[in-house]
């Protein structure tokens, strides 16, 4: 079972760390003053889906090529942006289309509203975007709830800390005591000197009775 747990940990983890460094890819650019987009259809499927989110570096007019993925205003919805292939250049004019779409786009497009060019692309990072702006709730607390698992699976390993060991209570120290036998050695000592003395005593008074049973 602790095995289990630590292969899940391990897989938590991974994927943890693999989220965090695609956020980084997403963010990191504009540091250096470029932009990022989330895609919010498939138009330009299967380079590029819906979820997905795009870094946008700014160019000019004279850098735009034919089969870049350029960032611009959308001519039939003001103020929103919009997200094509760039297939033909003829002057200030921008011939674009959906890789997704059987024709080009009708309304014409001019180089001043060109924002810039795809340069990087991140799988899926802009998923939470998109559910937000479709007012998809379910989706985002599926999402949450899927975050708050990994981050709680990659505790798992740790979790068997709690569980009581078979190694059993621990002994405490004890104290090193005198054996009997020293005591029983001492006072065996003592009982020696004892009966040596009890001896001299006979002996003396056997001494005296002996000079005293041969005087006249």
């Amino acid at each position: 079972m602790v095995v289990v747990w630590v292969v899940t940990a391990n897989v938590c983890r991974a994927i943890v760390w693999c989220l965090v460094g695609l956020l980084v890819w997403g963010i990191a650019p504009f540091a250096i003053g470029w932009h990022a987009t989330t895609v919010m259809s498939g138009s330009i499927t299967p380079a590029i889906r819906a979820g997905d989110l795009v870094v946008i570096r700014p160019v000019s007019a004279g850098q735009l090529r034919a089969g870049q993925v350029v960032q611009f205003d959308d001519p039939d919805n003001p103020g929103r942006l919009r997200l094509h292939r760039l297939v033909k250049i003829q002057g200030d004019t921008l011939t674009t289309k959906g890789d997704a779409n059987a024709h080009s786009d009708s309304s014409p497009v001019t180089a001043g509203m060109v924002h810039g060019v795809g340069v990087l692309r991140v799988p899926g990072v802009g998923i939470p975007v998109k559910a937000f702006a479709e007012h998809n709730y379910l989706l985002l607390a599926v999402l949450v709830l899927a975050v708050l698992a990994l981050l709680v699976g990659t505790r798992l390993d740790h979790a068997y800390d709690w569980l009581p060991t078979d190694d059993g209570p621990e002994e405490e120290p004890t104290r090193e005591t005198p054996t009997p036998a020293t005591n029983h050695n001492h006072d065996h000592d003592h009982d020696h000197d004892g009966l040596e003395d009890l001896l001299e005593l006979v002996d003396l008074a056997a001494s005296r009775n002996t000079t005293h049973d041969a005087s006249p």
